[in-house]
């Protein structure tokens, strides 16, 4: 497996070498969303990847143990699901459509990726885009100049 994570690593570096993005190291107690924030606020762009965060975390993981044989004394490779700290790298991006995301890739096997839109931004957005005046709070909306169309945006 350690090929596929040098390799996905390398191809990412690669990427925010080669796009000029950010590559951002999260220290132990910073919150992702605070940094996340103030890079947004550097980004020019309409879309696109703001910048990339990696972090160590302890996560579920599968590693091989040796285990042998009673009858033949052989050893075999055997998988055990374990924990490891490993790092983690959160891919920050921007849409037109649905406001900013992330993308969340562990470098290491079962390499889990998770994406997360959150919905009140994926409303404002909309808003924004059809030109109708609202209050934006952090996570949410505070008010709307069409209420109606508001709630038709969120039932989509």
């Amino acid at each position: 497996m350690d090929p596929i994570s040098k390799s996905f690593v390398s191809a990412l570096e690669q990427f925010a070498k080669r796009e000029n993005v950010p590559v951002i190291q999260f220290r132990k107690g910073q919150r992702k969303d605070d940094i996340a924030a103030e890079q947004r606020k550097k980004f020019a762009k309409a879309e696109g990847v703001v910048f990339i965060g990696k972090a160590q975390e302890k996560v579920p993981v599968f590693r091989t143990e040796r285990r042998q044989n009673e009858t033949t004394g052989a050893t075999y490779p055997w998988l055990v699901r374990s924990t490891a700290m490993v790092n983690q790298f959160y891919i920050y991006c921007v849409d037109r459509d649905f406001g900013p995301f992330f993308l969340k890739f562990s470098s290491y096997f079962p390499y889990t990726a998770k994406l997360c839109i959150n919905g009140h931004e994926y409303a404002k957005q909309q808003l924004a885009q059809k030109e109708i005046g609202f209050q934006s709070l952090d996570n949410g909306v505070l008010s709307c100049d069409d209420p109606k169309r508001l709630q038709a945006i969120c039932k989509d």
